[in-house]
């Protein structure tokens, strides 16, 4: 019987389907470190990868070595920032008038889109905070992987059900945490 190195990765990723209902690929046993402490530890930690490997490959899963590289990315910064926007409650008519101004004129800025929307420039505060709810339930849609800045483009979301961004394949498997740094 062989003898199986004492080791636990640190998180199972489940991805759930999309807003299409397509499926989510199968899950990833993930391992996260720091470049320099796998360029330091890299011969110790190789039959404990080599195990993962097996194991997830045994469950029809994949394994993957996560660095701060593919977590530290604009798309997390993005999500922290607009995680605080999705439980809100927001005024119907902003948000009618944001979401229609947008299919009219398909991409916007977020500036021109509050512009276009002619909302009360007094109420600018709310309607942003209306415009960042509407990205981050997915109404409105954006390049996510790309800083969010007043210089983003805002697209009218599609009949493909994603809000009319563009989703990489494998989605980032990252909790936002307790940061609550926003899009600079």
């Amino acid at each position: 019987m062989a003898r199986w190195p004492c080791y636990t990765p640190d998180v199972l990723v489940r991805y759930r389907p999309v807003l299409t209902g397509q499926p989510g690929g199968p899950p990833a046993l993930c391992e996260v470190k720091y470049r320099s402490d796998l360029r330091e530890h890299g011969a110790e930690y190789r039959p404990k990868f080599t195990a993962a490997r097996r194991y997830a490959r045994d469950r029809g899963w994949r394994f993957r070595v996560v660095t701060e590289r593919e977590i530290r990315t604009p798309r997390l910064r993005n999500i922290r920032f607009l995680l605080r926007y999705r439980p809100m409650r927001v005024d119907d008519t902003d948000r009618d008038a944001l979401l229609t101004a947008l299919r009219t004129h398909g991409t916007a800025t977020p500036d021109a889109l509050l512009a276009l929307a002619r909302l009360n420039p007094l109420r600018y505060a709310e309607a942003l905070a209306t415009l960042w709810h509407l990205v981050a339930t997915e109404q409105i849609g954006v390049d996510l992987d790309r800083l969010l800045t007043p210089y983003s483009v805002l697209r009218a979301r599609t009949d493909r059900g994603d809000g009319g961004a563009r989703r990489p394949a494998n989605p980032s498997p990252v909790d936002a945490g307790e940061d609550e740094d926003g899009p600079r």
